[in-house]
C-alpha cells in the first residue's frame, strides 16, 4: 500500500503479509517537497537504516535500527557534505572511542 502527500509525494509504503502490517517505511518532507526524513519499520520496530537530510538536499545522518534500538554505525553530514561524524552502536550504547569520555 502506498500513501502520498498533498505535494504528490509517497508519504508511507507498507507491506502486509495475510492482513497484517509486516514492513513499511514512511517519509517525512520539508515544504519544498525534498524528503527530509526517510525511517523504516518491521512489525512496528524501527528496523533497518533511518535516514534523514538537510533542506538542500545533502544527506544530513544515516543510522541503523534493530528492533528500536540503535545498532551499527551512525554518520553525520553539514549541508555541503562534508562528514561531520561516525560513531558506532551496539544495542543501543555508543561504543567508539569518541564516544568515551
Amino acid at each position: 500500500v502506498t500513501s502520498w502527500n498533498e505535494n504528490g509525494g509517497v508519504w508511507k509504503m507498507e507491506q502486509y503479509e495475510i492482513g497484517n502490517l509486516v514492513q513499511e517505511t514512511h517519509y517525512i518532507f520539508y515544504d519544498n517537497g525534498k524528503v527530509k526524513k526517510a525511517r523504516n519499520y518491521q512489525n512496528g520496530l524501527l528496523n533497518g537504516i533511518f535516514t534523514s537530510w538537510h533542506n538542500n538536499g545533502q544527506k544530513k545522518s544515516e543510522v541503523n535500527y534493530k528492533d528500536n534500538i540503535k545498532d551499527g554505525k551512525f554518520t553525520s553530514w553539514n549541508e555541503t557534505g562534508q562528514i561531520e561524524s561516525v560513531v558506532t552502536f551496539k544495542d543501543g550504547v555508543c561504543v567508539s572511542e569518541s564516544c568515551v569520555n
